[in-house]
C-alpha cells in the first residue's frame, strides 16, 4: 500500500486518459509531490476509428462497432501500459448528459475496456476515475465553461504543470488528458 503521509519524496508516473467514443487522449508525466510539479513528457490524441481499421481483428459486419472500439482501445491501452509502466493510470469519468445517453454509453463501454486493460496488465496497479468537474477545477476552469480554449489556457498557464513537450499543437483531446492527470495529481497533493 502507498503511504502518501510522507509525499517530500515522492514521485510517479502518472498515466491519464482523456476517454472519447471519436478520440481518446492520452498522457505520460511525472507528479514530484515534493516539488509540486507535473512533468508532462508525452501527449497523443487517438483516432477509434483508426484503432478499428489498425486493430482490425473484429471489424466484420457482424460485430458491433460498440465491440470493435472496446478491443481497440483495450489494445491500445495495453500497448501504453507495456511502453510507460505508470504508477498510477487515471481516467475521466464517464459523464451523462441528458441529451446524449447514446454517447454516455459507448463513452462507458470505453472507459471499461481501459479499466480492464490496466486490470489485465497488473491487477495492483492503482486505476482511478476523475469526475469531469474535478478535472476543470484542478486547472482552474469553471465548470459549466464548455470553451476548449479555456482548458487550453489554463493548462497553459498552470505554473506547476511543466511541459517536457511542445504542447502548443496538441488537441483539446490531449489537453484534456493533460488536465485529467493533473486534476488527480493536484487532489492528492
Amino acid at each position: 500500500m502507498l503511504n502518501l503521509s510522507d509525499k517530500s519524496n515522492l514521485s510517479l508516473r502518472i498515466l491519464s486518459i482523456d476517454p472519447g467514443t471519436v478520440n481518446l487522449g492520452s498522457c505520460f508525466a511525472v507528479g514530484d509531490f515534493g516539488k509540486k510539479t507535473f512533468t508532462v513528457n508525452y501527449a497523443k490524441t487517438f483516432s477509434i476509428e483508426r484503432l478499428i481499421d489498425h486493430t482490425n481483428v473484429y471489424k466484420t459486419e457482424t460485430y458491433s462497432t460498440n465491440i470493435s472500439m472496446a478491443h481497440s482501445v483495450y489494445a491500445l491501452m495495453r500497448d501504453l501500459l507495456t511502453h510507460f509502466e505508470p504508477d498510477w493510470v487515471i481516467c475521466e469519468s464517464p459523464y451523462l448528459n441528458s441529451m446524449f445517453p447514446v454517447s454516455y454509453a459507448k463513452l462507458t463501454i470505453c472507459a471499461q475496456a481501459i479499466q480492464e486493460a490496466v486490470k489485465d496488465h497488473r491487477f495492483s496497479l492503482p486505476f482511478f476515475f476523475i469526475d469531469p468537474s474535478s478535472v476543470k477545477k484542478g486547472v482552474g476552469v469553471k465548470g459549466n465553461d464548455g470553451n476548449k480554449a479555456s482548458m487550453y489556457t489554463a493548462v497553459t498557464n498552470t505554473p506547476d504543470i511543466i511541459k517536457g513537450i511542445n504542447i502548443s499543437h496538441l488537441d483539446e483531446h490531449s489537453i484534456d488528458a493533460i488536465a485529467v492527470g493533473y486534476g488527480a495529481f493536484k487532489y492528492i497533493s
